[in-house]
């Protein structure tokens, strides 16, 4: 008895609860990639590819002509890929430097004099010619990798591949090209 009475009282006695609205708003992590073969040229920048979207929505509260709020909401949003390039010529910028110092400079270091030594031996040296059987060893390399592209179908990676082979002298290669 004491106890029903007690579980009477507990039950006249509480509160009635209402559920609160709580927003809790989530960061959204959006991940894409790009697969693709570019060619970009020294310290150009190439778009590799983007995404956008835009979504808009209205809710209305109330029935009929006793609506008592509304509510709207956009959200836009968009995200992109892109590569820059910039080849580090060292030799070229070593070049430069000793260019600009003064010859004469008192304070030359033993790798100031090493690079100069290099600078003049390069100047006096006759460019070395390509050897026939190295390129022909680079044209069936380069072929080889173009007809393995193609058979995975990335055909752009082939077209890349077939270029390389023409630069070697390639007959296949420049009738693949042509084709294109």
């Amino acid at each position: 008895m004491l106890r029903s009475l007690a579980s009477l009282l507990l039950i006249l006695a509480a509160q009635t609860v209402q559920a609160q609205n709580i927003a809790v708003q989530q960061p959204v992590l959006q991940d894409f990639s790009v697969d693709t073969t570019v060619t970009v040229p020294d310290r150009g920048t190439a778009l590799l590819g983007s995404v956008r979207s835009g979504a808009a929505g209205r809710a209305s509260y109330g029935f009929g002509p006793f609506r008592n709020g509304s509510s709207r909401g956009y959200s836009l949003s968009g995200s992109s890929v892109t590569t820059s390039v910039y080849i580090h010529d060292l030799r070229a910028m070593d070049e430069a430097l000793l260019e600009t110092a003064e010859p004469s400079a008192p304070s030359a270091s033993r790798w100031e004099a090493a690079l100069a030594r290099r600078h003049a031996a390069d100047r006096t040296a006759e460019p070395a010619r390509a050897e026939p059987e190295r390129d022909l060893d680079k044209r069936l390399k380069f072929e080889r990798l173009a007809r393995e592209a193609e058979a995975s179908r990335k055909m752009s990676l082939a077209l890349a591949y077939w270029k390389a082979a023409a630069k070697y002298g390639s007959p296949t290669a420049a009738e693949k090209i042509a084709a294109r």
